[in-house]
């Protein structure tokens, strides 16, 4: 848990005061949203005293309480953000939050970056078009086939000549965010000149790099959050409140009101042939077609002529013999109800063909709908729908086109997926080391059984499953406190309590980085003297059992810090060898996706790339295809999708990423495993944008 502070209404009036002359100043605003712009919406927050991951981790998972996402309406920050943009002070609005509160304020899609997907929103693998719903897309389909997985919701796309499967939106811990949707997000922010973090601890990656994208290039930062963040120091104003309370003060020093909650519909209702009658809800924000009725009863000459349930596979409603021409049509729409919300009558005339109606309703506030009518326009279709930015199913696929610049232009010296602390507070109590570390990369998940994808706990040496299996690791954590793990597949190690990786330099973690190193890749880590000698066992391939290697599995070097600890690399890839220039081969384009399965076995996960016929085939770990592919074709050069690594096998070395003729594949790779393309000083604007 996060320590929340409080600063004196005073102060933050003072604060409001300086932040609103920040915002008349500036010329370019981006607004970024964490989970604390919610909690008054009744949707729990993360590390606040009742925070999801707070009662998880006190046990206490059984106490967590939070209002359902899809009822609950915008609050009083977010139907400001909304009004800021209308009075063009604010410019773009980033969020981390899947709730939808953002586009029910009235934030124009266009303007808004749902980084982690949005719980309405689901969107066609093939086409990419997204369905906009009245209700959660994850586990409500009609067949009961919900893949949660691959995030399939049972629901196929309806434009004509698709029916794609549709997925959900949700990123889920552990997946690579949509490369669009942060390529924008990374684009405002560089364009912006002053960013507003509202209700973030900013430690989520690679979201939490906006603000120092702005600020890298000269604008200012303002945060107001409860608790501290790890940009406190770099901001240029600093609140300590509740994000309700802050804007009410912004607004008032704006001399601007906070719009009570609207909620918007549309709705288009016309005659087809041979005497049908339709009926569509309709999306305010673009008028395609969407789901928001459960029902509607067609009338016609008085009488009901069909009584049409809405089926969560459809958008538009239709009714045979409700809509003859010279008579009037009347449909009587029920929602879903989730505000409260009236049902609404519409009527086409006898001599139209076509009508269109905007709604709008206060919750809590209005008995009926405010309708306006107006007739004409397009018969809406399924094909009106546009395509969106796509979401987890899709986010591990990227195109980059070859950089245009000089090879020499591309920066390089930042290139990392994250950035790890020297040190945190539990190393010490932590991590316990003993005579001797046996690892074993190939033991099984103590609860599961899985191999492969595992984690070491450092403090009692247990083997469990990490997030992308079943996060038994996670649940380790959670019953037993232990902070500290290690990664088998990028030797990573990283603190649960603190929300951060650690450096393997680090004096307590580098006997077991040395351990792990040598069972991965057969030789200690370069310049390091701890793993000499008989200090380490590598047990590869032994089959020890999960709690075989708990028993054994005791950390070995005494904890010393050595010289050349600063400089362990995995690996110590050489610039260039004499293959690059004949067994690399970028085409104009270069299709990314680190799901693509190996063509020889149709295994997925740990696979490589071959650069010089763009084949994929499982790497040593599994079948070693990708070795014979070599040895059948000989060509030489190959990447990772683990730890994007390159490798020359007749070489037998690894190459440096920054070498010309490897970076557009670095580039691809690096921005569909973390949703961000590496910093390049030029030419990355088809890759993604530049911090």
């Amino acid at each position: 848990m996060l320590e929340e502070l409080r600063e004196p209404p005073e102060v933050i009036e003072e604060k409001a005061a300086v932040l609103a002359g920040m915002l008349r100043e500036a010329s370019r605003v981006l607004v970024f949203t964490g989970a604390g712009i919610s909690t008054s919406a009744g949707i729990a927050d993360y590390r606040g005293p009742r925070g999801v991951w707070t009662l998880q981790a006190k046990g206490q998972a059984d106490q967590i309480r939070s209002a359902d996402m899809i009822s609950a309406m915008p609050t009083p920050t977010h139907m400001a953000i909304a009004e800021l943009h209308r009075q063009n002070f604010v410019h773009h609005v980033v969020s981390q939050n899947v709730d939808g509160l953002h586009r029910k304020s009235g934030v124009p899609k266009d303007s808004l970056s749902e980084l982690h997907g949005n719980a309405n929103i689901e969107y066609c693998s093939v086409c990419r078009r997204e369905y906009l719903r009245d209700f959660s897309v994850q586990g409500s389909s009609t067949r009961g086939n919900y893949n949660a997985r691959a995030h399939e919701t049972g629901r196929r796309c309806l434009a004509a000549g698709c029916g794609g499967l549709l997925h959900d939106t949700i990123i889920n811990f552990g997946e690579n965010l949509p490369v669009e949707e942060v390529s924008k997000a990374f684009a405002n922010a560089q364009e912006a000149d002053l960013v507003i973090v509202f209700g973030s601890s900013l430690t989520v990656s690679p979201a939490s790099e906006l603000p120092r994208s702005t600020k890298a290039r000269g604008g200012k930062l303002a945060i107001v959050n409860l608790q501290r963040t790890k940009q406190d120091s770099a901001a240029d104003l600093r609140a300590h409140c509740s994000v309700d309370d802050f804007m009410r003060a912004l607004m008032a020093k704006l001399d601007l009101e906070i719009p009570p909650f609207r909620l918007s519909r549309a709705a288009a209702v016309w005659r087809g042939d041979g005497g049908v009658a339709y009926c569509a809800a309709l999306d305010p924000a673009d008028g395609a077609p969407a789901t928001f009725f459960r029902r509607c009863a067609f009338h016609t000459d008085g009488k009901e002529v069909a009584l049409v349930d809405g089926d969560m596979d459809e958008v538009i409603l239709s009714a045979p013999g409700a809509g003859e021409q010279g008579h009037a049509v009347r449909v009587r729409a029920e929602f879903y109800g989730h505000y409260g919300e009236p049902a609404v009558e519409f009527e086409l005339p006898a001599g139209e063909m076509l009508r269109r109606f905007n709604l709008g309703i206060r919750p809590l506030m209005d008995d009926a709908w405010a309708i306006q009518a107006e007739s004409g326009g397009k018969i809406p279709s399924p094909d009106d729908i546009l395509p969106g930015k796509g979401g987890a199913a899709t986010s591990r696929t990227s195109t980059v086109a070859k950089p245009s610049g000089p090879a020499n232009a591309i920066d390089t010296g930042g290139w990392f997926a994250v950035q790890p602390v020297a040190d945190c507070p539990h190393t010490g109590s932590d991590v316990n080391c003993t005579d001797e570390l046996h690892v074993d990369l190939k033991a099984p998940c103590a609860t599961c059984q899985n191999v492969g994808e595992n984690m070491l706990c450092l403090h009692c040496h247990q083997v469990h499953c990490g997030r992308h299996v079943s996060q038994h690791m996670l649940a380790h954590h959670d019953q037993t406190g232990h902070a500290i793990v290690s990664g088998f597949v990028d030797l990573s190690f990283w603190c649960y309590k603190c929300d951060e990786y650690i450096e393997p330099a680090n004096p307590r973690i580098a006997p077991f980085y040395a351990a792990m190193h040598m069972a991965k890749f057969g030789v200690p880590p370069p310049g390091s003297s701890m793993a000499s000698g008989g200090q380490v066992q590598e047990l590869l391939g032994s089959g020890a059992a999960a709690s075989g290697a708990a028993d054994a599995g005791r950390a070995g070097p005494s904890a010393t810090t050595n010289a050349g600890d600063s400089e362990w690399f995995a690996v110590q890839p050489v610039a260039d060898c004499r293959h690059t220039g004949s067994d690399v081969h970028s085409a104009e384009q270069l299709h990314v996706d680190l799901n693509t399965p190996c063509t020889t076995c149709q295994h997925v996960g740990e696979n490589m790339l071959c650069l010089s016929c763009h084949q994929v085939q499982c790497g040593r770990h599994v079948s070693q295809h990708m070795l014979a592919h070599h040895d059948q074709t000989g060509h030489a050069i190959v990447c990772g999708f683990v730890d994007l690594s390159f490798w020359c096998y007749r070489c037998d070395e690894y190459i440096d990423p920054r070498n010309p003729k490897l970076a557009p594949f670095y580039a691809g790779l690096h921005t569909a495993k973390f949703g961000a393309p590496p910093p390049f000083v030029q030419g990355a604007a088809a890759a993604g944008p530049s911090p």
